[in-house]
């Protein structure tokens, strides 16, 4: 909503409520870059080293460059059970989500291009971004803001109903 302009009646549990603009502030604008990644994660286990983990990443790498599908290789390879099936997807991320060496390859990585393998704590990844976008946050911040005030009015106002409940049952006995 832009300044001036008046929101169609809103429901909540305190009643309908209209909403007009008369000011924007600072404290809500923002962006952030979302990247779309895949990855193909090959960890250690008990029969498996760092060592050969490595080794068998780099084999993967090699077969993605001699053109083979990366969905196809990370369902046969990838050891993350929550992105293996669907091709090593891992949907739109966001800054601050990932461990910080998978992040920094992921920024730096060219889209449609495969990452060299590299080492984090979870094992060896291989990672490719399909793409990447620019996310508006000041809506998103501002719609986070206006639910806290209304969650802190109700409290407020339910906090008010509840000590004029005790108010009106407490008996006093004076002798």
């Amino acid at each position: 909503m832009a300044t001036g302009d008046v929101s169609e009646p809103i429901l909540s549990d305190s009643g309908y409520h209209v909403i007009h603009i008369t000011d924007k502030r600072g404290g809500v604008e923002g962006k952030t870059t979302e990247t779309n990644v895949r990855h193909i994660l090959i960890a250690p286990n008990e029969i498996r080293t760092m060592e050969e983990a490595q080794t068998l990443a780099n084999k993967v790498r090699e077969q993605l460059e001699q053109g083979e599908d990366f969905t196809q290789l990370a369902r046969k390879y990838s050891d993350d059970p929550g992105s293996a099936l669907s091709g090593g997807d891992l949907g739109w991320t966001e800054p601050g989500v990932l461990v910080p060496i998978f992040e920094e390859t992921m920024n730096n990585a060219e889209i449609g291009v495969s990452s060299q393998a590299f080492q984090s704590q979870f094992g060896w990844h291989i990672l490719e971004v399909s793409e990447r976008r620019e996310k508006d946050l000041s809506q998103e911040r501002a719609a986070q803001q206006a639910r806290m005030a209304i969650a802190e009015t109700k409290y407020d106002d339910e906090l008010n109903n509840w000590l004029q409940e005790l108010r009106d049952n407490a008996f006093v006995d004076i002798k």
